[in-house]
């Protein structure tokens, strides 16, 4: 399965709070804003996936918090 819209930098329409996904402050912290803010535009990745190895790159592997 193709990818016709790759993700990088300039395609990213939207803000995205990356969080370390093995932590649970971060964790809880990340549910916390999805609940009060429902019709935010806001979205939210954890620092462990491949959107954040994508768009943060290295820092992606030495940042253990919320970016």
């Amino acid at each position: 399965m193709g990818n016709d819209n790759p993700i990088n930098k300039e395609t990213v329409p939207y803000p995205i709070l990356f969080f370390d996904g093995e932590c649970a402050l971060c964790n809880r912290a990340a549910q916390l804003l999805i609940e009060i803010t429902p019709e935010s535009k806001l979205h939210f990745g954890s620092l462990q996936g491949k959107t954040a190895q994508i768009l943060l790159g290295e820092l992606s592997k030495t940042t253990n918090s919320l970016i």
